[in-house]
């Protein structure tokens, strides 16, 4: 839970809001984009992978209460993927938050419970962006491709009620930074998008009793824009969350390491909870 935000103050973050506020309607001048989610039912890699799967979804669309237009089959030279459906996640009951609605959550169900040849195939369906677009910076502004061993989580961005544009809002934070002389990096998951600053490894992280504490060079970097480096911000805010104390703080930046290629596991990379 949280108790309040309070907008975070600097040219960069002045820039990024502009006059919408904290729903960040009109940021790049049009109307608000919408993500559109799809239930990812079954993948396949290896020989015959599009065969496969083009059978699996020819099987899954005789199931009853679902629908045989609304299955596709992407292919690529490695894998094939069978997708179901197109959502949009809808409000929350208290406003605060996105969630799934109940055609998704009636279709997810269904899916995952069909058993095929006494195998229930599709038990590990999951749900999936639908992106679009060519990211800023050609994807070199990646985190994978971060030279160092370990950079500086300062930002998260997530889906609201009234922002929907959160891969969008953290890659133009990068490229801000980056027009003011900033190493900086984005790393898009399926509901988060993450932003981070530096270069650094592992003599960055100096090892204690008390715990990792930073090193010198990012503790000047951090001083060069303190009231954003010295926090992980929630859609360019700071955020007051319950820590581990049960104390009501804005959670610090972190040190996280760098992913090699884009199916690394995150799971080690902490970040801001939502």
């Amino acid at each position: 839970m949280f108790i309040r935000v309070v907008l975070a103050s600097s040219l960069t973050l002045a820039l990024l809001s502009g006059c919408g506020g904290p729903g960040w309607g009109g940021l790049f001048g049009g109307p608000q984009k919408t993500e559109k989610w799809r239930i990812r039912c079954y993948h396949r890699e290896g020989p015959n992978h599009e065969e496969t799967c083009k059978q699996v979804a020819s099987l899954l669309g005789q199931v009853k209460d679902l629908q045989a237009r609304k299955i596709q089959v992407v292919t690529t030279p490695k894998s094939s993927t069978v997708y179901y459906g197109e959502y949009v996640k809808v409000p929350s009951a208290s406003g605060e938050r996105l969630v799934f609605p109940p055609d998704y959550l009636r279709d997810m169900d269904l899916i995952q419970r069909v058993v095929i040849n006494q195998t229930p195939l599709f038990r590990m369906a999951k749900p999936e962006l639908v992106t679009t677009g060519t990211a800023i910076g050609g994807g070199e502004w990646e985190v994978v491709r971060c030279p160092g061993t370990h950079t500086l989580q300062i930002g998260v961005f997530y889906s609201t009620p009234t922002f929907q544009e959160r891969r969008e809002a953290a890659e133009e934070y990068v490229k801000l930074l980056r027009e003011e002389g900033f190493s900086a990096y984005y790393w898009h998951e399926d509901a988060k998008s993450f932003v981070f600053v530096g270069d650094f490894d592992e003599s960055d992280l100096i090892h204690t009793a008390q715990g990792i504490q930073f090193g010198p060079r990012v503790e000047q970097l951090i001083a060069r824009r303190p009231e954003e480096f010295r926090y992980t911000l929630e859609n360019l805010h700071r955020v007051k969350r319950t820590g581990l104390s049960g104390e009501m703080t804005v959670p610090p930046s972190i040190l996280v390491p760098v992913p090699r290629n884009r199916s690394a596991d995150r799971d080690a990379m902490p970040a801001a909870t939502q």
